[in-house]
């Protein structure tokens, strides 16, 4: 009797440990989900936005000073001509990596402010 005891305070540890491992499971797969759905966005879109005027609120950094700079940056214009124009400039990956990090969290902020 005691071992059966033992056994079932074992399972129900064990079942504990599984629902907690599913409910990290779940929250991690939420935000894989929300991450492809941006990343999904970010491909679609194609409206012309006004990036330079957004890129002025946000906390300056080199690659924002260094667009910004740009005497031929559009005021207005889909994604695809910003990123365009920067491959032309020369930009590097990386930087070209933060322009697209940088559209998506102007795509987010945009999308909160419909909510």
């Amino acid at each position: 009797m005691e071992l059966l005891r033992e056994e079932i305070a074992q399972l129900t540890a064990t079942v504990a440990d599984q629902a907690q491992t599913i409910e990290q499971l779940e929250a991690v797969i939420a935000q894989l989900k929300r991450q492809m759905d941006l990343e999904r966005r970010y491909l679609i879109d194609s409206q012309a936005r006004s990036f330079k005027s957004w890129l002025l609120k946000q906390p300056s950094t080199p690659v924002i000073r260094k667009m910004l700079a740009e005497p031929f940056f559009a005021d207005r214009a889909a994604h695809w001509t910003y990123e365009a124009q920067l491959r032309l400039w020369k930009y590097s990956e990386e930087e070209l990596l933060l322009f697209k990090d940088l559209w998506k969290a102007m795509l987010l902020e945009s999308s909160s402010g419909d909510n």
